[in-house]
């Protein structure tokens, strides 16, 4: 049996002024990046050895590239990843590739960041890597996880929110703190990770594992940084953000048989800090945005909106998103600019596969709510596009399909505006 021995950090502990703040903090390490073949296992077995929960954020281009090639030390990786399965570990998302999903200020350089397309390409790949090397244990978890690299996609800067309002997005409120309120009410990264019902887990203590001011000559120093974090922190439950790619987490501690992190978590727990497993913190009350939970396709809020179009259409079965025609443009030609303008620029519309769409709710739902462009095809797909079985007076429509527009007149009145979507060309059939 392991036994804590906290004589040891006696003369440490003493320099903590915090130390007294310690006994009301909650603690869950995650740690992004992984899994690394040399420093993961050490931080496995120290993490096994303290009896401490972990959360490992993978990001799944340390298993295949996007074009399925599979990286040398992979069989050793997968293994990895069992073995957190196996003693109780969760495995989350980091995405494919370590990129942002949306717009991010990076050394003084904008990154545009994903588009939904490629959004969802990233988190569809990663979900089916991770299947692939836990033998399909991965999505049987009771959590469903994802963290955005850079946490892009759910926590932009103040700078960045600005940037994102040059470009013509809206976000409601006047202060930072609205705006950012709005931006995760809406955000298409969010909206992407909800599809495949993912919830969303970012962080409030940072260990700056990264920095360049910590290697193997300060390692003490770091440790010491840890700890202030941790019981220095205006939240009691933290969820920091570690990586086991950084070698300072693994390596020797001074301190004889341990590493760096499992004496950061000896000295936290002789402090008084608990150590809570993932499912527990997320049943604690979180600071806000640490844990954004899984909403698909973000449309609580217009239910009752769909629910009176639903009651107003004629009676048609729903198709899904899959069977929706293939986009044919994403822009449309405005009378008002004289110019073709995309999504929701111009003649009140919505622009979608090259038309506009000028359903009033449909407009107020995809455009004043900042919808993305893809979202609104889902939308539309769920929610508006119907399979009919239509007969006109020139041809019999059986087994073709047809999508239906469900549209105002101009004497705001609902009707369908159907075309026939059984081949490229779209051809409109009926009123």
């Amino acid at each position: 049996l392991f036994a804590l021995d906290c004589s040891i950090y006696k003369k440490d502990l003493q320099k903590l002024e915090e130390k007294s703040s310690c006994l009301d903090k909650s603690v869950h390490l995650t740690f992004d990046d992984g899994p690394d073949t040399k420093k993961t296992p050490k931080i496995l077995e120290s993490l096994k050895r303290q009896n401490v929960p972990a959360t490992f954020f993978i990001s799944t281009h340390q298993l295949e590239d996007r074009a399925g090639k599979k990286k040398r030390d992979v069989k050793k990786k997968g293994e990895l990843l069992l073995e957190m399965l196996k003693n109780g570990f969760t495995i989350a998302s980091h995405g494919h590739d370590h990129d942002c999903h949306d717009l991010r200020l990076a050394d003084k350089k904008w990154q545009a960041g994903f588009n939904d397309e490629q959004r969802r390409e990233q988190v569809k790949m990663s979900i089916d890597l991770l299947n692939k090397y836990t033998h399909n244990k991965f999505s049987k978890q009771n959590l469903n996880l994802i963290r955005f690299p850079y946490g892009r996609g759910i926590s932009p800067s103040k700078i960045e929110i600005a940037e994102m309002e040059k470009r013509g997005r809206h976000f409601d409120g006047d202060s930072y703190a609205q705006k950012l309120k709005s931006y995760r009410e809406t955000s298409p990264a969010m909206s992407v990770a909800s599809e495949y019902n993912l919830s969303h887990i970012g962080w409030n203590m940072d260990s700056q594992d990264a920095s360049s001011k910590y290697s193997s000559t300060n390692q003490e120093t770091y440790v010491h940084d840890q700890l202030k974090n941790i019981c220095g922190s205006s939240a009691n439950k933290i969820m920091t953000l570690f990586h086991d790619t950084r070698s300072i987490n693994s390596l020797p501690s001074v301190h004889k048989g341990k590493t760096v992190i499992e004496e950061i978590i000896e000295k936290s727990k002789c402090l008084g800090v608990k150590f809570l497993s993932m499912k527990q913190i997320l049943d604690q009350k979180l600071q806000t945005g640490v844990y954004i939970k899984a909403d698909p396709l973000k449309l609580k809020s217009f239910t009752s909106t769909i629910k009176k179009i639903n009651e107003d259409s004629p009676k048609a079965c729903i198709i899904s998103p899959e069977e929706v025609s293939q986009p044919m443009g994403e822009s449309c030609y405005s009378n008002d600019l004289q110019r073709d303008v995309p999504h929701c620029q111009g003649s009140s519309s919505f622009c979608i596969d090259g038309k506009w769409i000028t359903n009033k709710n449909v407009y107020e739902l995809i455009c004043m709510k900042n919808m993305s462009v893809d979202n609104g095809k889902l939308l539309l797909a769920k929610y508006l596009w119907k399979s009919c079985s239509i007969k006109s007076k020139r041809v019999e429509i059986e087994k073709n399909k047809v999508a239906c527009y469900c549209q105002y007149d101009d004497n705001s009145k609902l009707f369908w505006n159907c075309f026939d979507i059984s081949n490229t060309k779209a051809e409109k059939i009926t009123k």
